[in-house]
């Protein structure tokens, strides 16, 4: 032990420069900081796959409005019960907590949030054996002032009485994203025919024929993805807002460390990955507090400064994987890396005590 602490002692500086570079090589793989947006036209309609988002880029005023609504969405998942993950096919927000719906898909269930600006809380309806994979199908969400509805190809699969006008004004202000969530995260694969929002609740009859609702009612956004333009879709509905797709992979709402504040006490703590974390920037702690022993006096202040680094350097590592579609920055592997960091360093000043300890005249 003493041999190889000595052999560490000779070039630390060295080792620390290989560990910090192994480790920003393994957290940034695959390096894919500029990557294009994995959306594209096929057949009548607009396949997405990991990397791809798409929204919509001015306000919708008529939300404000709604006291009834039908939300229509043809669509055809290229996942289904493999589904692993809670995927965004249609939303509206900023971030998970300021929203005013979400349609998702999980395994073969639908998914879909609606924010009650009342009780400040999400109306939540889960529909289970809605997807197959491949299969194409008309879904419709209606909303008659105390009752959601859902049909799947002009069937009722389920519905909730929320009380009157529970999910009405909704902010006006926030996007209409499709694909993923604002942050780009919570990627949905698959295709969109079309997506309409109307400002009145249809029966079980008339959803049955979807092309004569749209001949016969006004929507307030009607987005035949079918249509395409190049990188903008407009809306035939009454509002003129268009569908932004951009050519490289850029959310509509990056999240950052700051915004992990907000979401750290929802957070599932995953003992592995925090152990993981721990372990891996131990060297970090290790190296540094050998480096800054030769001048700096008192391993108290050994510590600090090497967890510090280790704080600095997990921060930077974080902020550059909030770029990376692949990667999710987290204020918890920063908390973990620090952790890390300081048992390494403690580690170096309980290995240096004892040799010093045993060797009378060694420092």
């Amino acid at each position: 032990m003493r041999t190889l602490f000595r052999s560490f002692q000779t070039y630390p500086l060295r080792y620390l420069f290989v560990c910090v570079l192994i480790i920003c090589l393994l957290t940034l793989y695959p390096y894919n900081f500029l990557q294009r947006n994995n959306v594209r036209p096929e057949g009548d309609g607009l396949a997405f796959s990991l990397p791809g988002t798409a929204y919509t880029i001015r306000p919708h005023e008529a939300l404000s409005y709604l006291y009834q609504f039908t939300f229509l969405l043809q669509v055809t998942p290229d996942e289904g019960e493999e589904v692993g993950r809670f995927a965004r096919i249609m939303s509206s927000g900023r971030n998970v907590y300021d929203q005013n719906f979400s349609i998702g898909q999980w395994r073969s269930q639908l998914n879909v949030q609606f924010f009650n600006r009342d009780s400040k809380q999400f109306n939540e309806l889960t529909i289970p054996d809605v997807f197959r994979k491949g299969k194409q199908s008309w879904i419709a969400l209606t909303f008659n002032g105390t009752t959601v509805r859902c049909y799947v190809d002009g069937i009722k699969k389920a519905e909730r009485r929320t009380g009157p006008m529970a999910l009405t004004q909704w902010d006006s202000t926030y996007p209409i994203i499709f694909g993923t969530d604002p942050s780009g995260k919570q990627q949905w694969e698959g295709t969109i025919h079309s997506a309409a929002i109307f400002d009145r609740a249809f029966k079980a009859a008339e959803l049955r024929h979807p092309d004569l609702i749209f001949r016969k009612y006004s929507s307030i956004i009607h987005y035949e993805f079918g249509r395409r333009a190049e990188q903008f879709i407009p809306s035939i509905g009454s509002d003129p807002d268009s569908v932004f797709i951009p050519a490289f992979y850029m959310p509509y709402n990056r999240s950052t460390l700051f915004d992990s504040f907000r979401i750290m006490g929802r957070q599932r703590l995953y003992i592995r990955d925090i152990v993981a974390n721990v372990f891996f920037f131990l060297p970090i702690g290790f190296f540094s507090a050998l480096a800054l022993r030769r001048t700096v006096n008192g391993m108290v202040f050994v510590t600090i400064l090497s967890m510090c680094f280790g704080m600095i350097l997990s921060v930077s590592i974080e902020s550059l994987q909030i770029f990376l579609p692949s990667r999710f920055s987290s204020l918890l592997d920063v908390v973990s890396n620090t952790l890390g960091a300081a048992l390494g360093a403690l580690v170096t000043v309980v290995i240096a005590r004892s040799i010093s300890r045993h060797e009378p005249g060694r420092t």
